[in-house]
């Protein structure tokens, strides 16, 4: 999330959770959150004021924990959810991020990793006494983005800038590092203009990351301009000489099994990943269903060139055939950033917040891909968590 987006959190945010509970006979089960309380589907559980403005948020995996984070704050939170109290503050060596911070916990619960993004570095936290761990060869890499946890707990997968093996400097390194011992386990490192003899693509970037449950199959959500060959100029220039502003571009998710040979995106490996989106927006979004079988991406809607403007800022995929399942949300206009997917209720819902002045979040149903409800956060939603271990969910609002 750019700084563009600071106006936004100007005005008192709250941070709130809601209590999913069973809809009446006759009716469905769906995560909610309505703080006006006019759904019959949800109430809202608790209100906690906070003295930032939350833009980012994860739930323990035991459900008694929430962490979050501000673009504008100094400090992580972290509440006991029974208590809605705040028992621990976190102080952090950088201010204002510029950014919105990506927050990850791991399935065990030993660990919270939280990215600030911009020159912030990756900063990881031992749940025991909340001290950070040192990442092997930290200091090769000026920050992190968009934390992410196997569901082993086993493998932390990050984006950052900085040198790879081979000591080439470029803005597109996916670190995965073992949480048993905190080295470096695998790298995988993409670059455009930084290397013209191998280039992947037009204005190249990582996005989102996201661990299939159950496997160490990691989805990378990227944008830009793919499959140019060997030795073709970037940028590139028409028969005239002219600079070619219109390069095709996609937003796509590959695939890396880490335990496993590394994708080639000059080769058929490119075939084989998802192209969530033609015109190369920003994949705002990425996350599995808990038994991994679906795959949901979010993006800006109204994004791109006419006629090519989406509409349909979130897409449901299978996770094995690769096969576009649903765009639920297609001809919706609400107008802005799709940040906040969260499933829930073993994943028959899916939770979409939408950062927009509507302040909607749509509540679709995974099997019928129909949407059962849209309802009012009354602000932006800049960050939705579900509950581990029972059907509730979070929002920063």
């Amino acid at each position: 999330m750019k700084l563009r987006h600071l106006l936004m959190w100007a005005h008192g945010v709250a941070l709130c959770l809601a209590l999913v509970e069973p809809a009446m006979a006759g009716g469905f089960l769906a995560g909610l959150l309505d703080m006006q309380d006019s759904s019959p589907h949800a109430k809202s559980y608790a209100v906690l004021d906070e003295d930032f403005e939350p833009t980012s948020v994860a739930w323990s995996p035991d459900g008694r924990h929430i962490a979050d984070d501000g673009v504008l704050g100094a400090e992580i939170h972290i509440w006991d959810v029974a208590r809605r109290s705040i028992v621990k503050r976190i102080a952090l060596k950088y201010g204002a991020a510029g950014e919105f911070s990506s927050m990850a916990w791991s399935s065990d619960g030993r660990y919270l990793a939280a990215a600030r993004g911009g020159s912030a570095p990756m900063l990881v936290l031992n749940t025991s006494d909340w001290r950070p761990v040192l990442l092997q060869a930290a200091a090769n890499f000026p920050g992190g983005d968009s934390p992410a946890f196997s569901s082993d707990g086993k493998l932390l997968a990050l984006d950052t800038g900085g040198i790879d093996q081979q000591g080439v400097r470029t803005p597109h390194i996916i670190r995965v590092y073992s949480t048993d011992i905190w080295q470096l386990y695998r790298e995988l490192s993409f670059s455009d203009t930084d290397r013209p003899d191998h280039p992947v693509g037009w204005g190249f970037r990582i996005d989102r990351l996201a661990f299939q449950p159950g496997t160490h199959n990691l989805a990378i959500g990227a944008s830009g301009g793919f499959g140019f060959p060997p030795g073709m100029p970037i940028p590139m220039r028409d028969a005239n000489g002219a600079f070619v502003t219109d390069v095709p571009t996609s937003s796509r998710v590959i695939f890396w099994n880490v335990d496993g040979r590394a994708p080639d995106l000059l080769t058929s490996d490119l075939d084989q990943s998802i192209v969530a989106y033609k015109n190369g927006t920003e994949m705002q979004a990425l996350i599995f269903s808990p038994n991994g079988r679906q795959l949901a991406t979010g993006t800006y809607t109204g994004g791109g060139r006419p006629p090519h403007q989406l509409t349909d800022s979130v897409h449901i995929y299978d996770s094995r055939s690769h096969a576009l399942l649903a765009a639920p949300l297609d001809g919706m206009d609400h107008g802005g950033w799709t940040d906040a997917l969260g499933y829930i209720d073993g994943g028959k819902y899916l939770l979409v917040g939408h950062e927009d002045k509507s302040g909607a979040i749509d509540i679709i149903n995974t099997r019928t891909f129909k949407v059962a409800e849209i309802l009012n956060a009354n602000g932006f939603v800049a960050s939705l968590a579900t509950d581990p271990s029972r059907s509730r969910f979070v929002v920063t609002s």
